[in-house]
């Protein structure tokens, strides 16, 4: 549903798959700390309040394949009505075939834009 958003605002997500791929990082978190694009008041959904949502590059490892990604980032102060736990960090990626729930990737991040405590 903010694909469309995303590109009006310069972001052009059609080279990745249309859904995000959830990593959790448990017991550790995580924070975009300088994020390669953030998109301020974005008011994609009828009835909700504008988001703010920041990307940053990343890459995924799986089965000695290498994904491009981006980290998918809604900022919780701007959707409050929804948990996000600082365990989990949405990617947005190139098609991944045969990957499943509870797989193993290797996530490889930008230290610049993302700290991992």
């Amino acid at each position: 549903m903010q694909l469309p958003y995303f590109k009006a605002n310069g972001l052009d997500l059609s080279n990745y798959y249309p859904a995000t791929l959830n990593l959790s990082i448990a017991p550790h978190v995580f924070k975009m700390i300088a994020p390669e694009l953030t998109l301020r008041d974005l008011h994609w959904a009828e009835g909700f309040d504008a988001e703010d949502f920041s990307f940053s590059s990343c890459e995924i490892i799986f089965k000695d394949q290498h994904y491009k990604g981006l980290v998918y980032y809604p900022h919780p102060e701007t959707k409050l009505d929804h948990f996000h736990s600082e365990s989990l960090i949405e990617v947005i990626s190139q098609y991944i075939p045969d990957i499943h729930y509870g797989d193993s990737v290797t996530f490889v991040y930008l230290p610049s834009e993302i700290s991992i405590v």
